[in-house]
């Protein structure tokens, strides 16, 4: 039970308060603090995770320049390998 000098206390269930599975007692002033340090880590990971999800797009899309590049190369060298062959029979 509270006082009336004394912050209010929630019940939290075991899901949020413990992973042993027991309930617990915490003021609002301890539940406010997980619930901001909650808030805090899931906007540092989704941060994080922005930051990496950029990262890939970026090198996805260099990479899907390389493999155009190569693309173009590969289609040049078999254009040449077939005039080549054309080149040979009309030589004949």
């Amino acid at each position: 039970m509270s006082t009336e000098n004394e912050a209010p206390e929630f019940k939290v269930s075991d899901s949020t308060a413990s992973l042993a599975g027991s309930t617990a007692n915490i003021s609002a002033d301890s539940f406010n603090e997980v619930i901001n340090t909650i808030d805090m880590t899931l906007r540092s990971t989704q941060e994080r995770f922005t930051q990496m999800q950029e990262r890939i797009l970026s090198r996805m899309d260099k990479m899907t320049e390389q493999l155009r590049d190569l693309e173009k190369r590969v289609d040049a060298v078999l254009e040449d390998k077939d005039n080549l062959k054309l080149e040979g029979f009309e030589s004949n």
